[in-house]
Protein backbone atom coordinates (compact mmCIF):
# COMPACT_ATOMS: atom_id res chain seq x y z
CA UNK A 1 0.00 0.00 0.00
CA UNK A 2 1.50 3.63 -1.17
CA UNK A 3 1.07 6.46 1.39
CA UNK A 4 2.99 9.73 1.14
CA UNK A 5 5.45 10.01 3.56
CA UNK A 6 7.38 13.39 5.09
CA UNK A 7 11.43 13.67 4.78
CA UNK A 8 11.20 13.33 8.45
CA UNK A 9 9.97 9.85 8.12
CA UNK A 10 12.38 8.61 5.41
CA UNK A 11 15.31 10.30 7.64
CA UNK A 12 14.02 8.13 10.77
CA UNK A 13 14.25 4.93 8.97
CA UNK A 14 18.13 4.99 9.55
CA UNK A 15 20.67 4.24 6.56
CA UNK A 16 17.93 3.25 3.81
CA UNK A 17 16.40 6.70 4.38
CA UNK A 18 19.17 9.10 4.83
CA UNK A 19 21.90 8.12 3.25
CA UNK A 20 20.87 10.26 0.06
CA UNK A 21 20.79 13.45 1.93
CA UNK A 22 23.16 14.07 4.43
CA UNK A 23 26.35 15.70 3.03
CA UNK A 24 25.64 15.38 -0.66
CA UNK A 25 25.97 18.58 -3.02
CA UNK A 26 24.24 17.05 -6.42
CA UNK A 27 22.35 18.74 -9.30
CA UNK A 28 19.84 16.42 -8.65
CA UNK A 29 16.43 18.15 -7.54
CA UNK A 30 14.85 16.97 -4.33
CA UNK A 31 12.31 15.06 -6.02
CA UNK A 32 14.57 12.47 -7.93
CA UNK A 33 16.54 12.44 -4.36
CA UNK A 34 13.02 11.34 -2.34
CA UNK A 35 12.60 9.29 -5.20
CA UNK A 36 15.75 7.06 -5.07
CA UNK A 37 15.56 6.72 -1.74
CA UNK A 38 11.60 5.41 -1.70
CA UNK A 39 12.70 2.79 -4.61
CA UNK A 40 15.74 1.64 -2.30
CA UNK A 41 13.26 1.12 0.75
CA UNK A 42 10.95 -0.62 -1.50
CA UNK A 43 13.98 -3.05 -2.87
CA UNK A 44 14.93 -3.50 0.58
CA UNK A 45 11.43 -4.57 2.05
CA UNK A 46 10.95 -6.75 -1.00
CA UNK A 47 14.16 -8.88 -0.34
CA UNK A 48 12.77 -9.24 3.00
CA UNK A 49 9.74 -10.61 2.06
CA UNK A 50 11.31 -13.29 -0.32
CA UNK A 51 13.85 -14.30 2.47
CA UNK A 52 10.33 -15.03 4.53
CA UNK A 53 8.10 -18.45 4.76
CA UNK A 54 4.82 -18.24 3.36
CA UNK A 55 2.20 -18.69 5.50
CA UNK A 56 1.08 -22.40 6.00
CA UNK A 57 -2.84 -21.93 5.74
CA UNK A 58 -2.27 -19.89 2.17
CA UNK A 59 0.26 -23.00 1.26
CA UNK A 60 -1.98 -25.22 1.88
CA UNK A 61 -5.18 -23.38 -0.16
CA UNK A 62 -2.52 -23.22 -3.00
CA UNK A 63 -1.37 -26.47 -2.73
CA UNK A 64 -4.58 -27.87 -2.63
CA UNK A 65 -5.84 -26.02 -5.54
CA UNK A 66 -2.83 -27.16 -7.56
CA UNK A 67 -3.34 -30.43 -6.83
CA UNK A 68 -7.06 -30.66 -8.27
CA UNK A 69 -5.99 -28.56 -10.98
CA UNK A 70 -3.43 -31.17 -12.18
CA UNK A 71 -5.93 -34.19 -11.48
CA UNK A 72 -8.43 -33.03 -14.09
CA UNK A 73 -5.65 -31.35 -16.52
CA UNK A 74 -4.06 -34.92 -17.17
CA UNK A 75 -1.56 -34.41 -14.44
CA UNK A 76 0.71 -31.17 -15.48
CA UNK A 77 1.70 -30.14 -11.87
CA UNK A 78 4.55 -27.69 -12.44
CA UNK A 79 1.89 -26.11 -14.76
CA UNK A 80 -0.71 -26.04 -12.17
CA UNK A 81 1.61 -24.87 -9.94
CA UNK A 82 1.95 -21.92 -11.35
CA UNK A 83 -1.09 -21.20 -12.59
CA UNK A 84 -2.89 -21.42 -8.66
CA UNK A 85 0.68 -18.78 -7.97
CA UNK A 86 0.06 -16.47 -10.49
CA UNK A 87 -4.38 -15.98 -9.44
CA UNK A 88 -3.13 -15.70 -6.18
CA UNK A 89 -0.65 -12.61 -7.06
CA UNK A 90 -2.62 -11.10 -9.07
CA UNK A 91 -6.33 -12.36 -8.37
CA UNK A 92 -6.77 -13.89 -11.63
CA UNK A 93 -6.08 -17.17 -14.18
CA UNK A 94 -3.29 -16.66 -16.43
CA UNK A 95 -4.01 -16.12 -19.82
CA UNK A 96 -2.19 -17.92 -22.69
CA UNK A 97 0.82 -15.67 -23.32
CA UNK A 98 0.86 -14.18 -19.46
CA UNK A 99 4.32 -12.73 -18.70
CA UNK A 100 3.31 -11.06 -15.29
CA UNK A 101 6.07 -12.32 -12.47
CA UNK A 102 4.93 -14.61 -9.94
CA UNK A 103 6.84 -15.03 -6.38
CA UNK A 104 9.30 -17.89 -7.38
CA UNK A 105 10.04 -18.64 -3.97
CA UNK A 106 6.33 -19.36 -3.19
CA UNK A 107 5.95 -21.12 -6.38
CA UNK A 108 8.87 -23.62 -5.87
CA UNK A 109 7.38 -24.05 -2.43
CA UNK A 110 4.05 -24.99 -3.57
CA UNK A 111 5.46 -27.15 -6.11
CA UNK A 112 7.30 -29.33 -3.64
CA UNK A 113 4.77 -29.36 -1.20
CA UNK A 114 2.34 -30.57 -4.14
CA UNK A 115 5.02 -33.37 -4.63
CA UNK A 116 5.12 -34.61 -1.79
CA UNK A 117 1.67 -35.09 -1.33
CA UNK A 118 0.74 -36.25 -4.72
CA UNK A 119 0.16 -39.89 -4.68
CA UNK A 120 1.68 -40.66 -8.15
Amino acid sequence: MLRCVTIKELLDQGPEGWALFHGRKSSRSRSAVVYVCLLRMVMHANRELELTEPDQAVLDALVTKALALSASAGGELERSCWMVVHEHAHGVKPTEYDIREIDEQLYLKVLETSRSRSVC
